[in-house]
């Protein structure tokens, strides 16, 4: 039974994230640094031959990570305000206006499932005339925060409210999806034809969310999985191997 273990750390600088806004043109959409980050994980692989024609492989991924503290802030407006300037905040362009930097180094990182597993098995039959191969698979992704945002603490609780609001519209949660294949080969012609399935058990699941209620856009927009799906492939190989 082989498999394979592996842990990882990862250091990036200026992270990209894809942002959505509102210019003078209308809605544009611009690259943007939001930091440095470190990532770290382990990943284990597991192949198993229970019996003659039978192939079971298992692999399972934890990943965590969070930005490095201080390089990721945002400067966020707010009016209206009255009294003192809270702290980490500056004067704006009038009287009622302050400027307030925001540490968002505490955010969760943009599309970084903590769990990811699979497994598959496939049973071959090797017959007089070609090779049959049964495969069935399940492929389990966590959660993903797909948009990520913190109000400044001088905010007023309805704006607070906004920004949980979207932070949780950005997050989709996890989903598992049951995958399946029938293949027959023959080595003269070399062809290989297939039926396969994927999402046998019709599973509603979310790929991505983009939210934007409030800021500027005013719309939330999630993207759904592809349903349960059938197919019929053929392969032809020629030529040398």
């Amino acid at each position: 039974m082989p498999h394979v273990c592996n842990r990882a750390h990862t250091w990036k600088s200026d992270v990209q994230a894809i942002v959505n806004a509102v210019g003078p043109a209308g809605v544009t959409q611009y690259l943007q640094n939001n930091g440095n980050a470190r990532i770290w994980g382990a990943e284990l692989e597991i192949t198993a031959v229970p019996w003659k024609g039978m192939e079971i492989t298992a692999s399972g991924n934890l990943s965590d990570g969070k930005y490095e503290k201080g390089t990721f802030t945002e400067t966020q407006v707010i009016n209206g305000v009255t009294g003192a300037t809270p702290a980490g905040c500056a004067q704006g362009a009038n009287a009622t206006q302050i400027l307030c930097t925001v540490d968002l180094s505490n955010l969760p990182l943009i599309q970084l499932p903590k769990r990811q597993f699979n497994i598959s098995a496939t049973q071959t039959f090797i017959l007089s005339t070609g090779e049959l191969s049964v495969n069935a698979s399940y492929a389990y992704v966590s959660g993903q925060q797909f948009f990520a945002s913190r109000a400044a603490d001088a905010q007023s609780d309805a704006v607070k409210a906004q920004y949980a609001a979207e932070n949780e519209l950005g997050r989709i949660p996890g989903y598992g999806l049951i995958n399946g294949r029938i293949s027959y080969k023959v080595e003269n012609p070399n062809v290989e034809i297939s039926i396969f399935a994927r999402n046998l058990a019709n599973k509603k699941y979310l790929t991505r969310r983009f939210s934007d209620l409030y800021r500027s856009l005013g719309i939330a927009t999630e993207f759904s999985g592809e349903s349960r799906t059938y197919g019929l492939g053929m392969t032809w190989r020629f030529g040398q191997n």
